[in-house]
């Protein structure tokens, strides 16, 4: 038996990145072989990889989720939505994989990796961190592609 998972609904690498909002995704069997019945029970698990990064799965997207997710997936290679969204970020790409395994195996029957996208908190930028995305904002303002001035006043409204 073998499975494809996908996230964000494709099958695409360009579609591999996630962030803390729930993110939709399929599983769905390619290879019946070994199969008994209508469906399988497939357990997703994740792996951190050298890149580190923590998900969560959920069957609708709400809640805080689980570690883990076991689903029915059909026999006849209907998808089976599920979602998941990051809880930790990646450092490289990737840094976390899925691995769906059917329930009493060992073997994983599906695999897939990607990368937790999670915007940093500007308040825990460093100095340079900070000084380079003003020095960023600024040249955007300068090049007239974005309003510098604008951004640095609503930010400033809030520290008042």
């Amino acid at each position: 038996m073998r499975v494809e998972i996908e996230i964000n609904n494709s099958p695409l690498a360009v579609a591999r990145y996630v962030t803390w909002a729930w993110t939709p995704c399929r599983i769905r069997v390619t290879d019946p072989a070994g199969i008994t019945g209508n469906q399988a029970t497939i357990r997703l698990d994740q792996t951190a990889l050298g890149g580190g990064g923590s998900i969560r799965f959920a069957n609708a997207a709400a809640g805080t989720g689980a570690a883990t997710h076991s689903l029915s997936v059909p026999r006849d290679g209907t998808s089976a939505a599920f979602f998941i969204r990051g809880i930790t970020a990646s450092t490289a790409d990737p840094g976390v994989q899925i691995t769906g395994r059917q329930t009493g195996a060992a073997a994983p029957v599906g695999t897939v990796s990607l990368m937790v996208r999670i915007r940093k908190d500007a308040t825990t930028l460093s100095n340079g961190e900070r000084d380079r995305l003003i020095a960023t904002l600024a040249q955007f303002n300068n090049q007239g592609l974005g309003r510098f001035a604008d951004f640095a006043g609503a930010h400033s409204v809030c520290d008042r």
